[in-house]
């Protein structure tokens, strides 16, 4: 059984690696006539200022597009769980309707008992709680609740955040817990994956739950590293799996260039995603922010949710494709990854709104 952990990153000047136990409360093509926005550019919540990397990928220009009738996107995060009571977090959980909560049977019949939002699979029990954060931050970033008056708001105001722990509170876990995480979001339906952790080795296992996801059509968004390593001449995975459903993501910092700790390679890191200074909601304090790929890639798991619930007719290829497509170009990264430049939100959601997808054909 090999071990793994979440790539490291850096959380108000200290370096920390990547669950209380108590129970939570409880093909066609769309072409809608009005695109009025969903919300307002900064909205009412008081962090959203230190949000650059919203503003940076045109997430709020994709916003306003998005129809009021939009459907949810349920993404999985694979990780440390999250803070189920946590207020930007709260009213963005998928909860499972087929399963009655702590009565300790398995309603759904899917093996898993009590498994009414993810599950532990570190503990091997239904409370996915975070003690960690990485997890939560992560959650954040895709879906934190938008116009709630607390903290900021989410890369993608129409994602659920479904939570599968295997990651401890110091970080680590058992690979086979992760590979359990993925088959069972697999099956739960999910249309997004995000997978901000790593190691070197290759895993058989992991791959073919990789695999699996993509039979289940499910885009897959794996982060980099962040050893600064040129991925093409080491093993790193989950991040170097290059599926036609998985999209691996470097970070970039603020000045628009490749972050100093991200991994790079231009055969087998797709693009890039704001990484440096990125905030969100945390455990032990409301809001916090890091640095590395593990906050990159949820940023690109969240604009795929966005993308695909533009179009639900979409599938996981196609919406990789979208992505890579419409990145906006950078000339810093020009032989880092293998389409040099940062995911463009506003781009990638025009490009599934038309109904000719034209941004493919170019």
């Amino acid at each position: 059984m090999s071990k793994i952990c979440f790539l490291a990153f850096v959380l108000m000047g200290t370096t920390v690696w990547a669950s209380k136990p108590v129970p939570a409360p409880e093909k066609k093509k769309y072409s809608p006539p009005v695109y009025s926005p969903l919300m307002p550019t900064h909205g009412a919540d008081p962090m959203r200022s230190t949000q650059w990397y919203l503003d940076a990928v045109r997430a709020p220009q994709a916003w306003s597009l998005l129809p009021h009738t939009t459907a949810p996107v349920v993404v999985a995060v694979i990780d440390s769980g999250v803070e189920y009571q946590h207020p930007d977090l709260q009213a963005n959980l998928a909860f499972n309707p087929l399963e009655w909560p702590m009565n300790g049977l398995d309603d759904d019949g899917n093996k898993l008992k009590d498994d009414f939002l993810g599950y532990n699979f570190a503990d091997s029990r239904p409370e996915a709680w975070d003690d960690n954060g990485h997890g939560t931050l992560i959650a954040g970033i895709i879906a934190s609740v938008h116009n709630n008056g607390v903290g900021g708001q989410g890369t993608c105001p129409v994602c659920k955040i479904l939570p599968y722990r295997f990651l401890d509170e110091n970080g680590y876990g058992d690979t086979s817990d992760a590979i359990q995480g993925i088959y069972y979001g697999a099956k739960r339906g999910v249309k997004v994956m995000n997978l901000s952790f790593g190691d070197e080795g290759k895993d058989k296992d992991l791959q073919k739950a990789i695999e699996y996801a993509g039979k289940m059509d499910v885009l897959v968004v794996i982060a980099a590293g962040n050893w600064e390593w040129n991925n093409d001449s080491h093993n790193v995975f989950p991040a170097n799996f290059d599926y036609e459903h998985t999209i691996t993501v470097g970070a970039i910092n603020q000045k628009m260039e490749l972050w100093e700790g991200s991994g790079w390679g231009k055969k087998h890191v797709h693009l890039g995603a704001p990484g440096e200074k990125i905030s969100g909601p945390y455990i032990e304090d409301p809001w916090d922010e890091g640095n590395g790929t593990s906050l990159a890639a949820p940023i690109v798991a969240a604009i795929g949710g966005m993308v695909r619930a533009a179009d639900p007719s979409l599938d996981a290829p196609t919406t990789k494709r979208i992505l890579e497509a419409t990145i906006q170009p950078l000339p810093a990264l020009k032989g880092k990854f293998r389409h040099a430049g940062m995911v463009n939100a506003e781009a990638a959601v025009r490009c599934a709104l038309d109904i000719t997808h034209a941004c493919l054909t170019k």
